[in-house]
Order: structure tokens, then sequence, then C-alpha cells
């Protein structure tokens, strides 16, 4: 190694990898619920079932067939509504979560094999 690949690698060590993959998740939610907010009424209308599970999981049967195999993401919100988060609220929490984790699982499975931390960084 030479001293500028020594360098980058000291730089680029675990802990300041996860919190950049932190930032650039948070700064992608951030910008993309900004700029996707002119298409709700659409969204709604094509999470409706989604919707309809998590506000009551007994409307399991009214759902449709293909919505109805997907009910974790509804059974979760509803679980958090009793916390105390709305539903629209819920299914947001739901997919940042998803998301930050799944940057996060991808940065340490690039990293399994043995690539640089830089590198594992710019491919995520």
């Amino acid at each position: 190694m030479n001293v500028i690949e020594k360098k980058i690698n000291f730089f680029f060590n675990h802990k300041i990898c996860f919190i950049i993959l932190l930032l650039t998740s948070l700064t992608v939610i951030i910008v993309s619920s900004q700029l996707y907010d002119y298409e709700l009424a659409l969204l709604l209308k094509d999470a409706s079932s989604y919707i309809l599970l998590a506000e009551d999981p007994s409307q399991y049967l009214v759902a449709q067939h293909q919505d109805a195999l997907r009910i974790l993401p509804s059974l979760l919100v509803f679980l958090l509504k009793l916390i105390g988060l709305s539903t629209e609220n819920g299914f947001k929490f739901l997919t940042y979560i998803s998301f930050i984790y799944l940057n996060i699982k991808t940065f340490y499975f690039l990293r399994s094999y043995k690539i640089e931390n830089y590198l594992c960084l710019s491919a995520v």
C-alpha cells in the first residue's frame, strides 16, 4: 500500500462510512419527500388496500388477493398506530427505516467480499 491508499483507508473507517451512509440516506429521504409531494392523490389511490388493512386488519378477507398477500407492512403500521403514529406517518416511518437498513446492509454485504470501504461506499 502506498501512502495515499493508507490515508484513504484511515479516513474511510467503518465508523465514518456508517455516518456517511446515514447522512446520505437521510438526505435522499428529505429530498424525495419534498420532490414527490405532488403525487399524493395517486399514491393514496394505489395504496388504498394497504391503508384499509393498516386501519383494520380484520378487513383482510375484503382486500384484493394480491394486496392481501402483502399483509406484513400493513400489520407493522397497525402496530405503529397502537403507539400513536398516524397511518400515513407509519408507512413513511416503515419506508424510511427499510431504506436506511438496505443501504447499510448493502454496504456490509460488499465489505464481506474484502472490498475497501471507500469503494463499498461509492457503490451504495
